[in-house]
């Protein structure tokens, strides 16, 4: 009596001579092959000012940061199984979920964040969430059976990176479009 189980798929052959599976083609739908890295980054702006209402005269920093999310492809890294395309048609789908301490955002595009800098002003902090990909499979029997669906998740290597640039000072006089202007051109270096 053999002492082991010949796993379908696989030429192990030595713990169940002889043994051979009814079923004997790899398992699975899918594979998602390794964890690929989600580059993703950070632009903060800054500049002095010394406008503050609360303080005339005295100098504080103004913030801008935005976490830019790539819109990175992925099929290059899911494999269906050829055996199982053989009796059913499989539609391979993926979301990019954004998990920032239980907060779930799907396919997002970019966070933001402005401080004034300004005394007893609310100051934001740009959100450090945790990124992975949902596959959604859905496998059509060609036999007629009913389609069913699987959904499954894996990690990401979440790469950061930050640029922090200085723009010119504020003195109160040169509030405008141009700033704003001046930020999205630095972001499209």
């Amino acid at each position: 009596m053999p002492t082991g189980i010949r796993i379908p798929g696989t030429a192990n052959y030595s713990t169940a001579p002889g043994i051979m599976p009814l079923y004997s083609e790899p398992l699975g739908i899918f594979n998602f092959i390794g964890k690929p890295d989600i580059n993703l980054k950070v632009y903060t702006y800054k500049r002095y000012r010394y406008d503050d209402p609360y303080n005339p005269g005295a100098q504080i920093t103004e913030t801008w940061s935005t976490l830019s999310v790539p819109q990175t492809q992925f099929d290059s890294y899911i494999v269906v199984n050829p055996s199982v395309l053989q009796f059913a048609d499989v539609d391979i789908k993926y979301d990019l979920i954004a998990d920032n301490d239980g907060h779930i955002e799907i396919n997002p595009n970019s966070y933001s964040v402005y401080d004034s800098g300004e005394h007893d002003a609310h100051h934001d902090v740009l959100p450090h969430p945790s990124f992975y990909i949902q596959i959604t499979a859905k496998v059509t029997p060609k036999n007629g059976d009913a389609d069913y669906t699987i959904y499954k998740s894996f990690d990401l290597n979440n790469v950061w990176s930050e640029t922090v640039k200085w723009l010119a000072d504020y003195n109160g006089t040169n509030r405008s479009k141009r700033l704003f202007k001046e930020i999205k051109n630095l972001e499209n270096e």
